[in-house]
C-alpha cells in the first residue's frame, strides 16, 4: 500500500477510474490532510528562497472526487508526528538534494 497517491496523480479522473476498474469490491485511499512534502516548505524557503503552496489538501481531494461522481466515505484520525530540530532538517534535506555544505546558512525563516 502506498499512501498519498492522489497528490501525485496528474489526471485524477483517469487515476480514479483505473483504481476502480482494478478493484474487486472497493477502493481505499489514505491521504494526509496536506501534501506530505508541505512540511518541507520552510526548507525550500531556506535553501532556494522559494515560497511553495500549502495546498492542495485532503478536503480538496474529497471535493474533486465528488465532482467526478464518487461519494467517498471519509474517516479522519490524528497521528502525532515527531518533529526534528530545524538545523537537523536542514542537514538531512541538504544531503538529499546533493547541495554543498556551503548552502547551509543560519535560519532566517
Amino acid at each position: 500500500m502506498r499512501a498519498n497517491v492522489l497528490y501525485d496523480a496528474a489526471d485524477l479522473q483517469a487515476f480514479v477510474r483505473a483504481l476502480t476498474g482494478h478493484a474487486r469490491r472497493r477502493v481505499a485511499v489514505e491521504i494526509a490532510q496536506g501534501h506530505p512534502l508541505s512540511t518541507l516548505n520552510q526548507l525550500w524557503r531556506h535553501f532556494y528562497d522559494v515560497e511553495r503552496p500549502s495546498g492542495p489538501t485532503a478536503d480538496d481531494a474529497v471535493a474533486a472526487l465528488r465532482e467526478l461522481g464518487v461519494e467517498p466515505t471519509v474517516v479522519r484520525w490524528h497521528r502525532e508526528v515527531s518533529s526534528r530540530p530545524f538545523d537537523e532538517m536542514v542537514e538531512v534535506s541538504r544531503r538529499r538534494r546533493c547541495l554543498p555544505a556551503g548552502r547551509v546558512r543560519s535560519p532566517s525563516c
